[in-house]
């Protein structure tokens, strides 16, 4: 945080608008991002959270953070103060959402508006966005397609470092190589949807099985309701050899699932799309220091770079790969470091940010 930071915002009022926020759903997107402006970037302001642009008062001496939706399209709030959209919807090339037709109808429930959006021409959604003072992206694959071709738009990566809090305590990390003549273990978690690329976890345990190879798996699966339960049920029949296939279901404690996800060396979260931007499940991967594998999705192509403990990967190719256990082998191998630097470039954005903010 910068020198001073809380005082450079003691005549500002902010108002951030966004549908459905509470404390209960703060751990999700596009909530979480919420909670990062008020308790990190905006700390010591006036801050209030409204569902509606009507709900904004005292415009003229505000600075307003509204959260894009489709419905900007049709009507763009006008602020006698300063306006900044936030991007935490996605926006994807018709293209690549029709790359994967299957994916895109098993998701139709909610990909519609994204689908909808994704075909409307870029320069309509640009004049729509040049209507705010600033655009601010938490997505560098929608900052890539869209945010560089704006005047005023800005990265920033919501993030509380120790995301994990006191439940990191139990157990450090360990950042020892592992020992190869032993099994390799390949560990996911989250729910069995296809939009998190679940279909794609038990490909690559079957390719995997086929290469006569050590390697052992952890699938931790959210499945707190029934449907889900029915999904876990559906894929665990498409797995081939499941002797080397540990499967955790139900709702995991943070202690629980910490624990656990130590005992594995690389976690691999695939998602094919995403419904807010910026999955928070892979920085927490990140943190973990284990090696981890995501896809472009996740909004971190760049930042990773900076990043030894993370690879944004192609499901397809990775697949297709003849030699895909000497890969992983190879990366797992690699030296594995704090990412101190990663997490600093995650933060430097926060500053960025609140430079923005604080302008007149």
């Amino acid at each position: 945080m910068l020198i001073g930071s809380t005082n450079i915002f003691m005549n500002k009022k902010y108002y951030i608008v966004v549908n459905g926020y509470s404390s209960e759903n703060a751990q999700r997107q596009p909530w979480y991002t919420v909670r990062h402006l008020k308790d990190v970037v905006l700390e010591g302001s006036q801050v209030k959270v409204v569902s509606s642009f009507s709900d904004v008062i005292d415009s003229v001496d505000a600075v307003v953070i509204k959260f894009w939706s489709i419905k900007d399209l049709f009507f763009s709030p006008i602020n006698q103060g300063k306006t900044i959209y936030l991007m935490s919807f996605p926006l994807y090339r018709c293209k690549d959402l029709l790359a994967r037709p299957m994916k895109l109808w098993q998701n139709r429930k909610d990909l519609w508006k994204i689908f909808l959006v994704s075909m409307i021409p870029k320069i309509i959604l640009l004049n729509n966005l040049r209507k705010a003072d600033s655009v601010i992206f938490i997505s560098d694959r929608s900052y890539d397609l869209i945010g560089r071709k704006l005047q005023s738009s800005i990265m920033y990566y919501p993030y509380f470092k120790e995301n994990w809090g006191r439940v990191s305590e139990l157990k450090q990390p360990n950042l020892q190589p592992p020992n190869l003549s032993k099994d390799l273990s390949i560990g996911y978690f989250g729910p069995p949807f296809t939009s998190r690329g679940f279909d794609d976890v038990i490909r690559l345990i079957n390719n995997l099985n086929n290469s006569e190879q050590n390697v052992q798996f952890k699938l931790i699966v959210r499945t707190e309701r029934s449907e889900l339960k029915k999904k876990l049920d559906f894929y665990r029949k498409k797995i081939k050899n499941i002797k080397n296939v540990e499967i955790i279901s139900g709702f995991l404690a943070r202690e629980l699932l910490y624990q656990e996800l130590q005992e594995v060396d690389v976690i691999v979260l695939p998602f094919s799309f995403v419904f807010s931007e910026l999955p928070i499940v892979v920085l927490e991967a990140i943190e973990l220091n284990k090696l981890v594998f995501t896809t472009v999705h996740s909004g971190l192509n760049t930042i990773v770079q900076n990043a030894p403990c993370c690879d944004i990967i192609n499901i397809n190719s990775i697949l297709s790969e003849s030699d895909l256990m000497g890969i992983l082998q190879n990366r797992v191998l690699q030296d594995r470091k704090q990412n101190d630097v990663f997490f600093e470039t995650i933060t430097g954005t926060h500053d960025k940010l609140r430079n923005l903010l604080c302008q007149n």
